[in-house]
């Protein structure tokens, strides 16, 4: 696994440099963000140009992740219509990643979807070639604007069957995570994919995309009520 010093912020105070900045992992052609450091050394043009140099590379690589994960959405999507250009609307085999995202207050975050006009957990289609990992991570930045990192793998559902507005048929098989933010922001999220976000109770729910969607969130609501209990 690749560690990369990722350089955020620096200051020359009594005569030393003070570089603050943090761990990146390499991590399923992912980048996460991990442990805080801080350097303390002589300031100097030297120690300057050093961490400058450090930066630089930082912009282009997390630029050249975010367009991946573009590249990647528009293929699923061109994937998907391939496909349906074959079998027009008959029920096909989807499989599909979903993440869910609890904040303090105990709320889960919902999406509203731009396909169905309803709300959902962000996530979505696998694309061809990809783990579910790098799923979970590329539509969680698509739909919810978040990088995440997996908590726990929690179910995989089977019964997701679905029409869409269109009257496209599917039963989705989807891999269910609980996952926890590790940057980014909700309004960083593709319009494309998604209309709102919103945390809500688990008992003040809106209307659900599918029977699968309630279900996931009945069963992360039960987990959580579990490790409460311990």
């Amino acid at each position: 696994m690749k560690k990369t010093a990722v350089i955020a912020t620096f200051s020359c105070e009594d005569g030393r440099l003070f570089v603050c900045g943090q761990i990146w992992l390499g991590l399923f052609d992912w980048t996460i963000y991990r442990e805080l450091i801080v350097l303390s050394i002589p300031a100097s043009r030297q120690s300057v140009r050093i961490v400058l140099q450090l930066v630089a590379p930082i912009d282009w690589l997390l630029d050249n992740q975010i367009n991946r994960f573009e590249k990647r959405g528009s293929q699923v999507a061109n994937y998907i219509q391939e496909i349906r250009s074959k079998v027009g609307h008959m029920p096909i085999f989807l499989n599909a990643v979903a993440g869910a995202v609890v904040n303090e207050q105990g709320q889960i975050l919902l999406q509203k979807r731009t396909d169905a006009g309803n709300w959902s957990l962000p996530g979505g289609m696998m694309e061809y070639g990809e783990t579910f990992v790098e799923t979970l991570q590329r539509e969680m930045k698509e739909d919810a604007g978040l990088l995440v990192e997996p908590v726990k793998a929690l179910h995989t559902f089977d019964q997701g069957f679905t029409t869409y507005p269109n009257g496209d048929q599917a039963q989705i098989i989807c891999r269910f995570y609980l996952v926890k933010p590790v940057g980014g922001s909700l309004a960083e999220a593709d319009p494309k994919e998604t209309l709102a976000l919103q945390y809500f109770d688990f008992d003040q729910l809106p209307p659900l995309f599918n029977q699968q969607s309630r279900d996931m969130i009945s069963f992360v609501q039960a987990y959580l009520q579990t490790q409460q209990a311990h």
